[in-house]
């Protein structure tokens, strides 16, 4: 196997493919689908479709195919999650990501309208605009002024399944692709089975490998309640759900992973009813699997957890 690493839509692309003389053109098809990606979705780049869609001020604009495919799932995945996933975060995620990085907090290219660039005070919750508000028609989308829209969950997730199926149909060669925790795989793979995360060495998954199946969709970072547009308490350090059985796809195990997310202590049991395969490690390092074993089901060794 070879594999190839680049900074991307504001995390870590990896791709592995089980030819290493396919690397090359397996690199030149994956960097561009998802640089494609990126300008129409990066929420973090001012320069994005989706960021200069927030200064429509409620006006319906016409936006590209791409862009309009992410909100749709965003949509979709937002009604069958109950609005635990919700598109309309943009603006909280901004703030959070501000927050953080206070002598970087420079919010003056968002859009004016609806107060975007003033932090939400400390002791007020501020619920976000909705996903039930936003419209899209075909590829016209209509949203209050001022809403900032997130498509970076399933978009990510949605590419790395796009690029792993566009390397197996047009190169014929096992391949996986990263997407900073959304795995997408195609093709045969290892006899061993696929690296969980191909970069994730010293991480309580490195030891952990998947079957020839769709891939991981994971979760590694605090989310956004859109219940009160503030970061949920962040009980897991990471969240993995894996496609199969009633989980239909990458897309759909990200869009579950997310809500487990904002969830917090109550994830477990909401992922148990809905019989999926998941994994949640929690602060130290232990890990509890839900449904059938994630790969060949092997324990994962305390050490490895970070």
């Amino acid at each position: 196997m070879r594999s190839w690493q680049w900074p991307a839509w504001g995390t870590t692309a990896t791709l592995v493919v089980t030819d290493d003389a396919a690397l090359g053109a397996a690199r030149r098809l994956v960097e561009r689908a998802v640089a494609h990606a990126e300008h129409a979705a990066d929420l973090h780049n001012p320069r994005s479709e989706v960021n200069r869609l927030a200064g429509a001020a409620g006006r319906p604009r016409r936006v590209g195919s791409l862009l309009a495919a992410f909100l749709g799932v965003h949509l979709a995945f937002a009604r069958t999650t109950d609005g635990l996933l919700d598109p309309t975060v943009g603006a909280a995620v901004i703030r959070a990501r501000a927050a953080r990085r206070p002598a970087r907090k420079d919010l003056s290219w968002l859009p004016g309208c609806g107060g975007l660039g003033v932090p939400a005070p400390r002791d007020a919750d501020r619920a976000v605009p909705g996903w039930r508000s936003v419209e899209l028609d075909d590829r016209t989308v209509r949203m209050p002024a001022g809403t900032l829209l997130d498509l970076g969950a399933l978009g990510r997730a949605a590419t790395a399944r796009y690029c792993a199926d566009l390397v197996w149909n047009r190169l014929g060669v096992g391949v996986l692709v990263d997407l900073g925790g959304d795995v997408g795989t195609a093709g045969p793979g290892p006899l061993a089975g696929w690296p969980a995360r191909p970069g994730a060495a010293g991480e309580a998954w490195a030891g952990l490998r998947l079957p020839g199946w769709a891939g991981l969709a994971t979760v590694s970072s605090a989310a956004i309640d859109p219940r009160t547009g503030r970061q949920a308490p962040q009980a897991w350090r990471r969240i993995g759900v894996a496609p199969g059985g009633p989980v239909s796809g990458l897309v759909e195990a990200k869009a579950l992973a997310v809500a487990a997310a904002v969830l917090g202590k109550g994830a477990p049991a909401w992922l148990a009813r809905r019989e999926v395969t998941a994994m949640l490690t929690a602060g130290d390092g232990n890990v509890l699997r839900i449904g059938e074993p994630l790969g060949n089901g092997v324990p994962v060794p305390e050490a490895a957890a970070g």
